[in-house]
C-alpha cells in the first residue's frame, strides 16, 4: 500500500502540469525596430514585381533575396525565443504602396505575402 501511495505522490506533480499546463512559458524577447531605418522603397525607375515575388523560394538566404530584389528590406519585426532561431519580417515596398513582406527564420526565407504587385 505504501508503494502505491509513493508512486501516486511522485506522478501527481507531473499530472498537474499536464492537466493545467503549468509549465513555465519560454522567455521571449522582442527588439524594437529603429525609427531611423530607411523605408526599403524601390529606387526611382525600378519597381518590385510580381515576377520577382514569384521567383522567391522557401529556403533562400536573406543575401540571395536581397541580391534578387536589388535592395535590403525594411525590418518590420524580429523575435528570438529562448535561444532558438530568430524570426523576422521584412518589407519591400513600391512608391505606390504595393509591397511584399517576407518572413525569415534565422537567415532562411520561410514565408511570403504580397499586396498589389504587378
Amino acid at each position: 500500500m505504501l508503494k502505491i501511495i509513493t508512486a501516486i505522490a511522485s506522478i501527481a506533480p507531473m499530472t498537474a502540469l499536464m492537466l493545467f499546463r503549468c509549465a513555465p512559458e519560454p522567455a521571449t524577447t522582442a527588439e524594437p525596430v529603429p525609427e531611423a531605418q530607411e523605408r526599403a522603397e524601390a529606387k526611382p525607375g525600378q519597381e518590385y514585381t510580381l515576377a520577382q515575388f514569384e521567383s522567391l523560394e522557401t529556403g533562400m538566404t536573406l543575401g540571395e533575396v536581397e541580391e534578387l530584389l536589388g535592395a535590403e528590406g525594411e525590418l518590420l519585426s524580429t523575435i528570438a525565443i529562448d535561444g532558438m532561431l530568430e524570426h523576422s519580417s521584412r518589407m519591400w515596398q513600391n512608391p505606390g504602396g504595393s509591397n511584399m513582406v517576407l518572413n525569415f527564420e534565422g537567415d532562411r526565407l520561410t514565408g511570403k505575402t504580397q499586396f498589389g504587385l504587378r
